[in-house]
């Protein structure tokens, strides 16, 4: 199926001469749709997915770069348009084929950096995203008894990408040190990150962990590319073969290399509002196939239960053996 490239300009007459100019080049991996204004082009984005997004400067605006297109790049007016800035510019006004060509030159080198990023998906190992659109307190308890469980019979390395876990608290673990520090050796550009993770690493309770941040803007602040490249590091310098990240927001990059992914929420009205929002903004962007490794589950404990002692015995009784019956069938469709 061919991928969708959407021209957008309110100049009518170059809008359509576009997109019939390149719906005539056979040769090319895509289609091309016109959308003539803003409006329209947003109603386009709702229904269906957009892999190039050429959007002209002087119709650009700061929502538009909201659109999940895989790549936006603007058709550049010399105008000066804050909205456009920080966005790869092509020249509006020259020959459609001097388009096409930087276009698709701008897009080959996205796809090799796709490609990088899926290598990750080479090795025999498994890496778990748990996340919940909901934020409560059954996200972490899903993600670590994950951890837990499965290190009965694997090397697993516990991840904290939450802002406020407590965990340091619940486990006595070292408040000095934590992912915090692997990030500021990531940005290194070296292998100094994964130098150190055995120092940083501690055990919660019967499984390895690397602590959260020293402060939530670390998190939030992070590229998506740093924690590629974190990942990539700890998976390549560490025996561990089994990453469970406990991901404090949804970072969709991050998704696309996880072999499963799991939303622990309970049922009522309330959480089906927000697994409704997650479910749609994650299947309109670029990375809604890992969808395809996605499970929404509903774990058999109330928030009552999740006492000071539950923390020590989550791998036990009811909870427990529902744990080692999922995790044992698990949605394993890419591999690490």
């Amino acid at each position: 199926m061919k991928k969708t490239c959407v021209i957008c300009d309110e100049e009518k007459e170059y809008a359509c001469g576009f997109m019939e100019y390149v719906n005539r080049k056979k040769s090319l991996p895509f289609s091309a749709v016109a959308c003539t204004s803003r409006e329209n082009l947003k109603n386009y984005a709702r229904k269906n997915p957009i892999d190039i997004l050429l959007v002209s400067e002087g119709t650009m605006e700061e929502e538009i770069g909201d659109i999940p297109a895989i790549q936006t790049i603007v058709l550049g007016e010399g105008i000066g348009s804050e909205s456009a800035r920080g966005y790869k510019q092509v020249y509006k006004y020259q020959a459609c084929g001097d388009i096409l060509r930087e276009v698709m030159n701008e897009y080959s080198e996205q796809q090799n950096e796709e490609e990088k990023m899926s290598q990750i998906r080479t090795k025999n190992k498994r890496v778990i995203g748990v996340y919940s659109p909901a934020g409560d307190a059954l996200r972490d308890v899903f993600a670590l008894a994950s951890a837990r469980v499965l290190s009965e019979e694997n090397n697993v390395l516990f991840v904290d990408m939450t802002p406020f876990s407590g965990f340091e608290t619940i486990y006595d673990l070292p408040h000095d040190r934590g992912l915090s520090d692997l990030l500021y050796y990531s940005g290194k550009g070296s292998s100094a990150a994964a130098a150190r993770v055995s120092s940083i690493v501690s055990e919660g309770k019967g499984v390895d962990m690397i602590p959260g941040v020293s402060s939530p803007e670390d998190l939030y602040a992070t590229e998506p590319s740093r924690w590629i490249f974190l990942l990539q590091e700890i998976l390549d310098s560490t025996e561990y073969d089994t990453l469970v990240l406990d991901l404090g927001h949804p970072i969709f990059e991050v998704f696309d290399i996880c072999t499963e992914i799991y939303i622990p929420m309970h049922e009522g009205s309330a959480y089906d509002l927000k697994w409704a929002g997650f479910s749609e903004a994650f299947a309109g962007s670029r990375y809604r196939e890992a969808i395809t490794r996605t499970q929404k589950v509903d774990p058999p404990v109330s928030e009552n239960e999740i006492t000071g002692e539950f923390w020590y015995s989550m791998t036990y009784g009811r909870f427990g053996n529902w744990m080692r019956k999922l995790l044992a069938g698990g949605i394993r469709r890419a591999a690490v």
